[in-house]
């Protein structure tokens, strides 16, 4: 049979180690990977639910309900389509469900260079002071 020497015993060791090392960087980098794996995390589709009733039942009048139209990943959130009144809305949701962002981001691309150009502001007269 299989005898355990000194030798086998480090290369054990060492592949544990370097399993260990690799597993922790991975969940280090990308620390969603982590409720994957366990599935303790909701679903993408749980978490959408949830924002949708959180939104009907906190952020709407009585007499109004919001619906999920659709949902889908952008950016790392969760994008939401959502109806109120007939009407469609985005919002956005972490994967975690733990922030809701109801309004439609604002994308920070680059301003284009004839918008970076400072407004010329002229000086007609002194400003008025309050009396003493």
């Amino acid at each position: 049979m299989f005898q355990l020497n000194k030798n086998s015993i480090l290369v054990g060791v060492a592949i544990l180690a370097v399993v260990v090392t690799g597993c922790l960087l991975l969940v280090n980098a990308n620390p969603n990977i982590a409720s994957s794996f366990s599935k303790l995390g909701a679903s993408d589709d749980a978490v959408a639910k949830n924002a949708i009733e959180y939104i009907s039942k906190k952020l709407l009048k009585p007499e109004q309900a919001a619906s999920l139209e659709s949902f889908s990943m952008e950016s790392g959130l969760i994008k939401l389509k959502v109806n109120v009144d007939g009407k469609s809305y985005n919002s956005y949701v972490t994967r975690d469900g733990k922030l809701l962002f109801p309004l439609d981001p604002i994308e920070m691309n680059p301003i284009p260079s004839d918008q970076n150009a400072k407004a010329e502001v002229r000086q007609e007269a002194q400003p008025e002071t309050p009396p003493a």
